[in-house]
């Protein structure tokens, strides 16, 4: 087969290609646009599923449904975030992270679907939007940004030295920035490897807070930041604040999810075992 090669614009090919080869490229680029990941219970995705009318629903930044999955991936279900209008066009993320900025987002949705996204959330003035709370484009702020995003794209930062440039970014950097959530997300990563459960339960907490603050109908997002807090409360043996962790996880899985999911599901065996005094991974 002639060798192919990914831009913006499709498949481009580097020789002639027969009409079945074609076909068979077609087919694979409407599959990559169209399927929907299948994920388990702690949000990884195990197979891919095509559904005819889900493939009808249109992508948003600041989406009113949320989509999950039945029977081991044979149905598709969308259920709704917020209350939703008589006549309102039902919308959901086709990314798996909305807490990105709008430069970001759009580039993904570029590379992976082929199209500009024109939702709400992206048609509002970034001076008026929370989009304009996750990157700051002017004075120190700026270059901050951009050393930050270089450090963070070059990896390999240690727990300490992350701790440290998030400590540098205060004052500087509003809280909800874009860059200040992915260094707590490296802290929790680190934290979690290094059974350092303070500091994954301290950055968490402002995770929660930063989401809460900028877009807090992004329920889909809230919903894994909420097990890991439980499991970081779980450790340190902060039991009362447990129960309300849980209890909000328990509530944001069935939104998203319904009762009957695995996510759901392992969020009532979280309350079952802060009922029954028991560690939540024993």
């Amino acid at each position: 087969m002639a060798a192919m090669r990914a831009s913006p614009d499709g498949f481009k090919s580097e020789g002639s290609l027969t009409q079945a080869e074609e076909h068979a490229v077609g087919v694979y680029r409407r599959i990559l646009c169209n399927a929907h990941p299948v994920l388990d219970g702690t949000g990884k995705s195990v197979a891919l599923g095509v559904y005819p009318a889900g493939c009808y629903a249109n992508h948003s930044c600041d989406p009113n449904v949320a989509i999950s999955h039945v029977g081991d991936g044979r149905a598709l279900v969308m259920r709704a975030l917020r209350p939703i209008a008589q006549g309102e066009e039902l919308c959901y993320s086709y990314l798996a992270e909305l807490y990105q900025p709008r430069a970001a987002r759009h580039e993904a949705l570029q590379k992976g679907y082929y199209f500009e996204c024109e939702c709400r959330r992206c048609g509002e003035d970034l001076n008026k939007s929370p989009d304009g709370l996750l990157e700051d484009e002017f004075g120190e702020a700026a270059a901050m940004q951009t050393e930050l995003q270089e450090a963070l794209e070059a990896g390999g930062q240690s727990r300490e030295a992350l701790g440290a440039m998030l400590a540098g970014t205060q004052g500087v950097l509003h809280p909800c920035n874009s860059l200040v959530y992915s260094l707590h997300l490296g802290l929790v990563a680190h934290g979690s490897n290094e059974e350092d459960w303070e500091t994954v339960a301290t950055s968490v907490a402002a995770m929660i807070a930063a989401r809460r603050s900028c877009f807090a109908g992004d329920l889909v997002g809230m919903v894994l930041l909420h097990r890991v807090y439980a499991r970081a409360l779980d450790k340190l043996g902060q039991r009362a604040q447990l129960r309300e962790v849980a209890d909000v996880y328990h509530k944001l899985c069935v939104i998203c999810y319904g009762d009957d999911h695995d996510a759901t599901l392992d969020a009532v065996s979280f309350k079952q075992r802060i009922h029954d005094q028991r560690s939540l991974y024993e």
